[in-house]
């Protein structure tokens, strides 16, 4: 029996959620293999990576406010 396990692949641009899990048929004399799902996730990433600068942006714009009002 073997473990399923997942990674994520950068392939050409695009970066890509991969699944691997062992296949063991259940007759004998067949061959076992291992079943690949791979998913693009490029566009969530990008989105959290962008939602990440966004947030950093508005505290970064909220903190300067802060300091000027103090500087009056």
């Amino acid at each position: 029996s073997g473990e399923r396990f997942s990674v994520e692949l950068t392939f050409n641009n695009h970066i890509l959620e991969c699944h691997f899990a062992p296949f063991f048929p259940a007759l004998e004399h067949t061959q076992s293999g291992l079943i690949i799902v791979a998913k693009d996730i490029t566009i969530r990433k990008e989105a959290a990576r962008l939602a990440i600068s966004e947030a950093s942006a508005r505290e970064a714009a909220m903190l300067k406010s802060e300091f000027l009002a103090t500087m009056r």
